[in-house]
């Protein structure tokens, strides 16, 4: 089992993104958050897998969490902003979805 958390500031990209993890049976989504400093908090007490990370947050940024923080999970970049993608590599996140995405 995979455990996952959704960071994302969007009132319905987490839903959808949700969505998508619970259709994938190796996936156990432990937590969502709407905002990268209470995922921080999360990520100093308990160890995840994956986190599905959002770029264009207000206050913090998801790359400025990456570039701010000892991250040891994989991580996937879902955004809508393709011009993030060489930051991100760089930063060595395992995959960048642009959205709207789906499971096709």
């Amino acid at each position: 089992m995979i455990n996952c958390i959704i960071v994302e500031d969007e009132p319905l990209a987490p839903e959808k993104t949700q969505g998508f993890i619970q259709k994938i049976n190796y996936l156990n989504l432990v937590a969502s958050f709407d905002n990268a400093f209470d995922a921080m908090a999360f990520l100093k007490s308990c160890e995840i897998d994956l986190i599905f990370l959002d770029i264009n947050m207000d206050e913090f940024t998801g790359i400025q969490m990456l570039e701010s923080t000892n991250i040891k999970s994989e991580v996937i970049i879902t955004t809508a902003y393709p011009e993030y993608a060489l930051k991100g590599y760089e930063l060595n996140v395992t995959n960048y979805l642009i959205k709207a995405f789906g499971l096709d």
